[in-house]
Parts: structure tokens; sequence; C-alpha cells
């Protein structure tokens, strides 16, 4: 870990150091144009418009595996945006991305998702769950700010009870004591099922 933190510095200070030839570059890499991920241990720009707009870093872990990291500048500085795992030229371990509206975060197996996953984005909309083989599996979450469901999916579709709770919405009962409204509505193989 020392030694990719390491070298990721030293790629950032060199970095910093080419910022002003970077008008200069005109080719993705200079020895390999746009094909640095079939390349190793190689870093290069995407420029549009005369400006950086992405920095990769492709760091091999071995004959078949390798990191591609993804920055994006950010004011004088560099942004880490997307780390990929590969194993194969396959997607294989860690994954994580901000560089859309939509961040994510979660393990590849194989090229498919597998294991825990989130999604979210900067509005406080997002879910997250499991996955297996590619597909969602398990007891998943889904939120927004105001509703919030819960429930279970099989092989990639919604099945049995979920529930959906309005954060915002409570009712008084019988009682006089408050309670959130919570609806449930059941799935059988993704389609709801009327009970």
């Amino acid at each position: 870990m020392k030694r990719i933190l390491l070298k990721l510095t030293l790629i950032l200070v060199l970095t910093c150091s080419c910022n002003s030839l970077k008008n200069k570059w005109e080719l993705y890499h200079l020895e390999f144009g746009e094909n640095i991920k079939s390349n190793t241990n190689q870093y290069g720009f995407v420029l549009k418009k005369d400006s950086m707009e992405k920095f990769y870093v492709k760091m091999m872990k071995g004959k078949k595996k390798y990191v591609l990291l993804t920055f994006r500048p950010n004011g004088k500085t560099l942004r880490l945006v997307k780390i990929e795992n590969y194993k194969n030229n396959r997607l294989d371990g860690f994954y994580s991305s901000n560089d859309n509206p939509i961040d994510s975060a979660g393990i590849y197996k194989n090229g498919r998702k597998h294991g825990f996953w989130s999604y979210g984005n900067d509005m406080g909309e997002g879910e997250e769950g499991r996955y297996r083989n590619g597909q969602k599996h398990g007891i998943w979450k889904e939120y927004t700010p105001f509703i919030t469901a819960k429930g279970k999916y099989k092989h990639g579709k919604k099945h049995g009870l979920w529930t959906i709770e309005d954060v915002d919405l409570k009712i008084i009962n019988e009682k006089g004591e408050e309670e959130r409204v919570i609806d449930k509505v059941y799935y059988k193989n993704g389609v709801e099922v009327k009970k």
C-alpha cells in the first residue's frame, strides 16, 4: 500500500510539474495513443479543447492483474474519481466511481457485480444491497430524502414483502401516539401481487 501511495505521489508531482506543458500534448499518451488500458504501468492525459480532462494511472499487480485510477482536474490539483481493479482484462475486485451524477462502490468478481454495492447522488437518493453473479439478490434498501423502501431481490427481480415508509408523513394512532406511515407491497418475480 505504501508503494502504491509513493508511486501516486510521484506521478502527481510529475503531473503538476508538467501542467505548464499540458497544452502541447495532443495524444492520450505519447507512446500508446488511446490504448493505455492495454499497456502496463503507464499514465496519460485526455485533452479537450487545450485543457486536461482526465489523467489515468495504470499499475500492474502481477502478470494479469492491474489497477486503473482515473483523476480529473480540480483547480490546481487532481481529484481521484474512479478506482477499477482488473484481472485477466475483466473487472475483478474493489470498484469505486464518483465521476458521474451517481456515485457507486462495490466489488466485481470475474467481470460481474458481486457482494455489497451502494449507489447515491447529491440529492440524497440511492440504493444499497447485494449482488450475486451480476444480479441483485437478497435484502435491498432504496431511498430518497422522503421515502425509504426495503425488501428482497431474487435473481435480479423484486420478490416478497417490500415496505415503503414516508419519512415525513406520520399519523396518530388510537393511543394518541405518533406512527410513521408504512405501506406494504408484495412482489413475485418482479411483478406486484395484490393481496
